[in-house]
């Protein structure tokens, strides 16, 4: 088993891990490096290497930093996004290193500047008896209809082996208002949202047939409470700090940089009708 740098990327490390300054095609594995390598095995491996363990992890390193080094010297990282993604983000660290460490107050702060994010669309939970317009075609609504008496006598329980297999769950629990358009359609949502709870109601069309609902729960729309959300909270407010860390490094050392950016080709479109599409499509 070897030593490998990526699972130790993240550690603060007491040295660069390029090896000794110097000429390019010089290493030195240094007394304070290997005792580092032998650290990071001893918490890996939860016991002190043995001395060819420590000998190999030493080779792995010399073999890594070597291959390393031939990489750059072919510029193989320059024209690779990964790599240069991957160095934005170590400028991303390097930001946030030595920033203040975020607090339950912190937390509390950002919730409540941003509590209307986090808002809960109204929602309801209902049963349903599904009648297929490609089982029954035109006497869908009708059948539907004759079994809706029949149902209002059982209640909620009782529809074993009513109507057809359904499309989406037979029951649904706690769905949103725009949940339940994106499944069952607009039309579908509108009719759930109006039924009142407690009763069989239809038959109500969707897109893919008739159904008989029993509404058995409707939510209003709410804030939820810190303690619901602390998780999306810390998150949230984590990836706000970066941007805001990365935009401070970008504005310290944009000045340095002369940019020049060349016209647009003039055959051109000002807006691709592919692309105007797909900014529709995820609007949407």
């Amino acid at each position: 088993m070897g030593f490998h740098h990526d699972e130790a990327e993240e550690e603060q490390v007491p040295f660069r891990l390029e090896g000794a300054s110097g000429a390019d095609r010089h290493i030195v594995v240094t007394a304070a490096k290997r005792r580092w390598l032998d650290e990071h095995l001893a918490r890996q491996w939860r016991r002190p290497p043995t001395a060819e363990e420590s000998d190999r992890s030493v080779a792995d390193f010399v073999r890594e930093e070597v291959l390393y080094r031939e990489a750059l010297a072919l510029g193989l990282d320059r024209d690779d996004l990964v790599v240069r993604r991957r160095l934005v983000q170590k400028m991303e660290m390097l930001a946030l290193r030595d920033g203040p460490g975020v607090s339950e107050a912190d937390l509390m702060d950002y919730y409540l500047a941003h509590r209307a994010e986090y808002a809960i669309g109204e929602s309801v939970s209902f049963r349903h008896v599904f009648f297929g317009v490609a089982a029954r075609g035109v006497g869908a609504p009708a059948a539907a209809g004759a079994v809706l008496a029949e149902l209002r006598d059982r209640g909620a329980s009782g529809v074993s082996g009513l109507g057809d297999p359904p499309p989406m769950p037979p029951e649904v629990s706690e769905w949103t208002r725009s949940m339940v358009a994106a499944r069952f359609g607009p039309g579908f949502a509108e009719a759930v949202f109006e039924a009142g709870p407690g009763g069989w109601s239809g038959p109500v069309a969707s897109a893919y047939g008739w159904h008989l609902v029993f509404v058995t729960r409707r939510a209003a729309a709410r804030v939820p409470d810190f303690a619901e959300v602390a998780g999306r909270i810390a998150t949230d407010l984590d990836a706000a700090r970066r941007a805001g860390a990365l935009d401070r490094i970008y504005a310290s050392v944009r000045g340095a940089y002369r940019v020049e950016i060349e016209p647009a080709p003039a055959s051109m479109p000002d807006s691709p009708s592919h692309l105007h599409d797909h900014a529709e499509r995820t609007r949407a």
